[in-house]
């Protein structure tokens, strides 16, 4: 059936979420290892991350 081979838009908003997801932990880590990977602010990490990539998606 034709209908089956076009993915929903709940299943690609979904899909794209799951690919910012796995991102911004990226780039969390990133963020992590240039403060060495010590103790530090995992939340400003991650709200860092975050901004970067949704502003990359963005413009």
């Amino acid at each position: 059936m034709e209908e089956d081979k076009i993915p929903s838009e709940k299943s690609t908003k979904a899909g794209i979420a799951a690919d910012c997801h796995e991102e911004i932990c990226k780039r969390a880590y990133e963020l992590y290892e240039a403060r060495g990977d010590g103790p530090g602010d995992a939340m400003q990490d991650w709200l860092q991350a975050e901004a970067e990539i949704l502003w990359k998606m963005t413009h």
